[in-house]
């Protein structure tokens, strides 16, 4: 089958989730097409930014007209998520089977970024999240096949829709370090992974490393200022087989310890999975996290630890066998909930089943 994703991400930095679903496809036999924004947003014509502003930022409505016009042919379609929601209907027809495939809740997600811009919305927030949350509903029932979603949270509220896989992300780095495995050095150490934000929790992330006076990597978005500190170390966003390799540098000399501490701001933020959670586990790297709903799983599985537990932390940081039971812990987490070979195989099933 020829299998066509659509999504509003650039084509020329294709995410590592799309980049993984090609690969499996592909290895299954699949022909894969992926149709990736040709331009960045600020780009967009004049009339139809005008559109995408008055639709509240929801609709990439410049990328759903470029899409339909493309007609590109195919037995599959995978549409990612709210951003093009629209195009489902102009797909039903082209498409043997129509996949929505949504990793957040972008209804609360979207509005919630609108609202730090525009203060005078809020009042408005319940009747906008309900008009558009009905809208990607009705959508989904009408011109989808199957859903995919990243989280139970997602599940719970979509899945009742129609057929619904619930695919949660799996690392890349799980491939890598199958071929170039990495071996712990002794010295303890902070690493954080991802947009470093205040709503992602940077604020206490910086606390805790001033706290402790351990070294703090962190690769991703700067959107919070890093100060300029001996044991801090900031690295920009990196293609993925970078990462890997300054990560194995930095394994050689260090135990580390990863951070998770989104901040539940938002509906979405409160209740999805976290990239960075099974991209740590993956490595076997325990992490220092709150209570936010999947992160929390993780830590009562015995993966880590709560940020108010300084006791663990003290453990994770001096006591080396405390730590290696925490990584193996992590480690057999990673393989019976987030591994490629389960994410393959549900990705293999949504596309395949009728």
């Amino acid at each position: 089958m020829k299998v066509v994703i659509f999504t509003m991400q650039p084509a020329v930095a294709i995410p590592p989730r799309i980049r993984m679903e090609r690969q499996i496809l592909e290895a299954a036999g699949h022909e894969v097409e992926i149709c990736g924004a040709p331009y960045p947003k600020q780009k967009m014509p004049a009339f139809l930014k005008l559109l995408y502003y008055l639709t509240l930022s929801y609709f990439r409505w410049d990328l759903i007209y470029l899409y339909k016009a493309k007609t590109i042919k195919g037995d599959v379609a995978i549409v990612y998520d709210l951003s093009l929601l629209p195009l489902l209907k102009n797909l039903r027809k082209s498409y043997h089977r129509i996949i929505y495939e949504t990793l957040d809740n972008n209804v609360a997600l979207t509005f919630f970024h609108l609202e730090q811009r525009f203060v005078w919305l809020h009042p408005f927030s319940d009747l906008i999240k309900n008009i558009v949350g009905n809208l990607e509903k009705k959508y989904i029932r009408k011109y989808a096949d199957h859903l995919i979603v990243n989280s139970q949270y997602l599940d719970e509220i979509l899945g009742s829709l129609v057929p619904t896989s619930v695919n949660i992300y799996a690392s890349p780095f799980e491939q890598y370090s199958l071929s170039k495995p990495i071996s712990m050095g002794q010295n303890p150490a902070f690493l954080y992974l991802g947009i470093f934000s205040e709503d992602k929790g940077a604020d206490t992330v910086l606390e805790l490393q001033k706290q402790y006076e351990l070294p703090l990597y962190i690769f991703g978005d700067k959107k919070f200022a890093v100060p300029d500190r001996p044991l801090v170390t900031w690295m920009d966003r990196m293609p993925l087989e970078q990462l890997y390799e300054e990560l194995q540098i930095i394994f050689k000399a260090h135990r580390l310890i990863g951070i998770s501490l989104i901040k539940s701001s938002n509906e979405s933020y409160a209740n999805q999975e976290a990239n960075k959670e099974a991209d740590y586990l993956s490595l076997g790297i325990p992490f220092i996290g709150n209570q936010r709903r999947t992160t929390e799983e993780k830590i009562l599985a015995g993966c880590g630890c709560f940020i108010h537990e300084s006791d663990k932390i003290k453990l994770l940081i001096e006591d080396s066998n405390y730590y290696t039971t925490t990584s193996e812990n992590a480690k057999r987490y990673y393989q019976a909930n987030l591994s490629a070979e389960r994410f393959s195989q549900q990705l293999l099933n949504a596309i395949q089943n009728p």
